[in-house]
């Protein structure tokens, strides 16, 4: 089978979770004879290097990913390594998306759209950002202006980003044969999000995990580590913080 791997970013396994995760299904498959191919929309800016048994293929305009274009740039490349289908890992980029949507309007390709992260989470995000005191520090205007910023999500806000992710997750079921989301428990939300609790185009797939066959033999020692990006929205590493002043006594 020839599968292409779509991706906003290149597939550095250096980068993040998804491009470590396409780079692992990719040399997982052609491992298995299957010919898989990278197309993503922007180079790494990460320049530590890595080696790739994927041919890597970047979207010729990446500034306008839906650009006609990349358009006809891709159907040219489907034909070209008779791709039989595209597995998206780009599924909450909407550019990125509609690039595919236009495609599969042109071409019989089966389309695979993974969604890499929790149903609703830039609402999750948005809550988990507001009077946070690290950010706020003492400062009343900076107080004010949260409280004012908040009534504004909560009145007007939130509920347009609840109709945008509704839309956005139809829009894929129209292209996607199936979609594919992280975790069992996210599926009821995601059916609720398409209005179709009946659905059986939505399935769970977790991320991979490379098996270590040999065991590291390591000196072990007393260590917390967090692996993640340094944000407050989605990962709250204020709280981590504090939950380690509580406990550092008892380690």
């Amino acid at each position: 089978m020839n599968i292409c791997i779509v991706n906003i970013h290149e597939n550095n396994p250096y980068i993040g979770g998804v491009e470590r995760v396409s780079f692992e299904l990719g040399h997982d498959w052609i491992k298995k004879g299957h010919n898989v191919f990278f197309l993503s929309q922007y180079k790494s800016t990460i320049k530590k290097s890595y080696l790739s048994l994927c041919k890597e293929l970047f979207l010729p305009n990446s500034d306008k990913a839906d650009a006609m274009v990349n358009v006809e740039y891709c159907i040219a490349l489907l034909k070209k390594y008779n791709i039989d289908i595209i597995l998206n890992q780009g599924g909450i980029y909407p550019g990125l998306c509609e690039l595919i949507r236009l495609i599969k309007s042109n071409t019989e390709i089966k389309v695979v759209t993974s969604i890499h992260c929790a149903p609703l989470c830039k609402i999750t995000d948005i809550d988990n950002s507001f009077f946070i005191k690290e950010k706020l520090g003492k400062s009343i205007r900076k107080w004010l202006i949260d409280i004012g910023l908040y009534m504004r999500y909560v009145l007007y806000k939130k509920q347009l980003l609840l109709n945008a992710e509704k839309n956005d997750l139809k829009r894929i079921s129209t292209f996607s044969e199936t979609i594919v989301c992280l975790s069992p428990s996210f599926l009821v939300t995601f059916q609720e999000l398409l209005g179709n609790p009946d659905t059986t185009q939505l399935i769970a797939i977790p991320n991979p995990i490379k098996r270590i066959d040999k065991p590291l033999m390591l000196k072990k020692q007393k260590s917390i580590i967090y692996v993640g990006r340094l944000e407050f929205g989605l990962k709250r590493i204020d709280r981590l913080i504090k939950i380690w002043a509580k406990t550092e006594h008892l380690f």
